[in-house]
């Protein structure tokens, strides 16, 4: 290995200490600049000689505040503020510890020499040993020769030696001649070692990703960290790929408050491959969830989530941002840091809104604006719906655009004195397409219902409704020749349902207690059949069907109490179990020849009686071909012992819903904890229904108390991929994070 490479290892190594910190602390710093501190003596024997000298002997002990130093002997000049303490010396600062052979120590000037010991940062955890550690300023230290490690215990798994030690706790250090040890053998060297002891966020390069896979051959990914102010920060980086060229990237950070943040994230690369559409360029650069080639070189994506809250107004904001250079850039660059995988699951974290997957090509970019209160709520946003193909592949885009979409609402308000309640609301759409239809739309509906308690048990639920609408179709090739078309239409309704519940007294999971409540429910719903073959049908909501319906549900809830939590005054629920039926009876189909006016019954089903088992399963049963339309299922089970599990199947018939895609897949993932250090994983996910396999990892990972390394096999998309991660505790990750379950 060469120098240089090894120097860009150390530098890119160090640098990641700085970031993930908090606020900084007072090593040395005892407080008494203004001698108001209280410092007591302790001693077997005390001896008071002349010129304010103490002779402290047998089990010394100098103590003030939060620190303390003992030693078999200590020698306290009361005038220069200044101890020398000898013979194991122990010196407690605050949370900070040092432990020596001898100790010189000028209390008030906080400076003083360490002999033969170490000194331990506990908020950092790392060690600093040296035969003599000096400290010459506010909390900076020097040495000549010097042992670097965050590993407990005398031997130390992995250790940095150099020379010329100088560092400011909170701030940086730097060492001459720094060789990297496992143990006592020496596994690289850098003339030069730079690394930040920050207990706070500091500007600085972050460690490198590496990693090799048959599409993109080595990376190289180096980041650097912006730490701007308090409420804003950046990361740049750099993508190295031998057979793609250069991607570079930026992230962008702020956080204003709780309700107010954002994360803005670019990246371009000028790609040295192409998919020209020859059956060997397809093969090795393109994908085949699409016909079409992908011919450019300039790819980039540009995406965003954001939340503000407007405090003056009572308004939320929220913006959605994704805009991609093609079809193929999400699955070429879907792993790794900043990748499709990660920046969704970023955002879903922060924002609870994900991207599009990663095979759509279809994008949403919103901005949104809304206002709720106890009465109505008022909604507003402007959608671009990007079409990618459209957009790179020159043909016609017909998707449908909001500029804009208001909504607003009430909640149900009682009128004046009578049992009666009413809702009203309304709504306004402008439907922009480039190559497709136009126009606009408006609506405004109300709402009544007169519930009443007709038994112990029972609520009975009549309504009303009516809706009017009204359009403005701007389309050039229009169906009619008329550009405006109105609606009024009415539905009439009434539910009957009831809550049934009881509790059990057991000790069942740990539960104090199990209240089961069963919620039956059966409803009529009634929409005329109208005439609207004139009208325009922009969304797929334009166009209201003749409904006349019954529908009934079946809600079984199983709730438990924890006990340790309501002994201390203070109960929390927890939902065990929740099984719900559902099925419709269309009338309308019902009076019509060779037709099924039945639903498939859905059923739904979530099971988590411990914190560490969750079981989620669904399904539509035909009654008809007395077979499932859909199942799915998933489970997910962890051991304490570190063992995990995960087991999901997805399966739905297109041919019975054509609004739905065919899809039967199945996906596995199992952690084994072999021993308290070492762990095997893998997960497998196969496309039954195309008979493809989506994803395959296998991988090992070894972890220590201050270190960890990890090696895994990932085939993907037609991608081979090899990843090697080591972990330095304090120092951070070495190469690239392997999946957990």
């Amino acid at each position: 290995m060469c120098i240089f490479s090894v120097v860009i290892f150390f530098l890119s190594l160090s640098y990641a200490f700085s970031v993930h910190c908090e606020d900084s602390h007072d090593f040395f710093g005892i407080g008494n600049s203004d001698e108001k501190t209280a410092w007591q003596l302790f001693a077997d024997r005390i001896v008071y000689e002349k010129d304010g000298l103490i002779l402290l002997e047998g089990n010394a002990e100098i103590t003030g505040e939060n620190k303390n130093i003992h030693a078999d002997y200590i020698k306290y000049d009361t005038v220069s503020k200044t101890a020398l303490a000898r013979g194991n010396v122990k010196m407690n600062w605050g949370k900070d510890k040092i432990e020596s052979e001898a100790l010189k120590l000028n209390i008030k000037e906080e400076t003083g020499t360490i002999f033969d010991g170490h000194l331990f940062v506990e908020e950092s955890h790392f060690y600093l040993k040296s035969s003599r550690l000096e400290k010459i300023a506010d909390q900076r230290y020097v040495a000549d020769n010097v042992l670097f490690s965050s590993c407990d215990g005398d031997e130390k798994d992995w250790q940095i030696s150099g020379k010329n030690l100088d560092v400011t706790i909170n701030g940086y250090g730097s060492m001459d001649d720094a060789s990297l040890m496992a143990k006592d053998a020496p596994i690289a060297y850098s003339p030069y070692f730079f690394f930040p002891v920050k207990v706070k966020r500091q500007s600085g390069f972050l460690l490198p990703e590496l990693g090799y896979s048959t599409r993109k051959g080595s990376e190289y990914q180096q980041p650097y960290y912006w730490a701007i102010n308090d409420n804003t920060d950046a990361t740049f980086y750099a993508n190295t790929m031998t057979l793609r060229g250069i991607k570079t990237g930026l992230e962008y950070r702020y956080n204003l408050d709780k309700e107010s943040l954002g994360i803005l994230m670019a990246e371009y690369i000028d790609d040295q491959k192409k998919d020209n559409g020859s059956p060997e360029s397809s093969n090795d650069w393109g994908y085949t969830h699409d016909t079409w080639d992908r011919e450019n070189s300039d790819r980039y994506w540009i995406r965003m989530k954001a939340d503000h809250q407007f405090s003056d107004y009572g308004l939320k904001g929220k913006l959605d941002l994704d805009f991609v250079s093609d079809q193929d850039y999400l699955l070429e660059f879907s792993g790794r840091q900043t990748g499709y995988d990660d920046t969704s699951g970023t955002y879903t974290k922060y924002f609870g809104r994900h991207l599009d997957g990663n095979d759509e090509n279809v994008r949403l970019n919103r901005m949104n604006l809304s206002k709720t209160t106890e009465i109505f709520s008022l909604n507003t946003d402007v959608a671009w719906y990007d079409d990618v193909i459209a957009r790179t592949q020159n043909v016609k885009d017909e998707t449908i655009k909001y500029l804009p979409r208001m909504q607003f609402g009430t909640t149900m308000l009682p009128f004046g004195d009578s049992s009666l309640l009413a809702s009203f609301g309304g709504n306004y759409t402008d439907f922009y397409s480039i190559d497709g239809k136009n126009g606009d739309r408006m609506s405004v509906f109300g709402e009544a219902h007169t519930p009443k308690q007709i038994s112990n048990f029972l609520i009975l639920d009549p309504y009303v409704g009516l809706t009017q609408t009204l359009w403005a179709d701007r389309t050039e090739d229009r169906e009619t020749a008329k550009d405006i078309h109105s609606r009024s239409i009415y539905n009439v309704g009434v539910n009957l349902g009831s809550r049934l519940s009881r509790t059990y007294n057991t000790d069942f999971s740990g539960a104090r207690d199990l209240l089961h409540n069963i919620e039956p429910s059966i409803g009529f719903s009634y929409i005329p059949d109208k005439n609207q073959e004139v009208l325009p049908d922009f969304d797929g909501r334009d166009i209201i069907k003749k409904s006349k319906n019954i529908t009934w549900s079946l809600t079984n809830t199983l709730i438990g109490a924890d006990k340790d939590i309501a002994e201390e005054g203070i109960t929390r629920f927890n939902r065990m179990c929740r099984l719900y039926f559902e099925q419709s009876y269309d009338i309308n189909k019902a009076e019509e020849k060779n037709q099924q006016p039945f639903t498939p019954l859905l059923t739904e089903l979530s099971i988590t009686p411990y914190p560490n088992l969750l079981l989620e399963a669904d399904s539509e049963w035909s009654v008809y071909d007395y077979d499932f339309v859909s199942h799915n299922i998933k489970m997910i089970i962890k051991s304490d012992s570190g063992h995990a599990a995960l087991l999901e199947y997805r399966n739905t018939d297109k041919d019975n819903d054509e609004s739905k895609t065919g899809i039967e897949s199945f996906k596995s993932g199992l952690e084994l904890a072999m021993t308290s250090q070492i762990k095997a994983y893998g997960l497998f996910e196969k496309d039954i229904l195309n008979g493809k396999t989506i994803e395959t990892v296998t991988g090992l990972r070894y972890s220590k108390q201050c270190w960890a390394t990890d090696i895994n096999y990932a085939d993907k998309e037609n991608e081979e991929r090899i990843t090697l991660l080591f972990s330095l505790s304090g120092l951070g990750d070495f190469g690239v994070a392997a999946p957990q379950l």
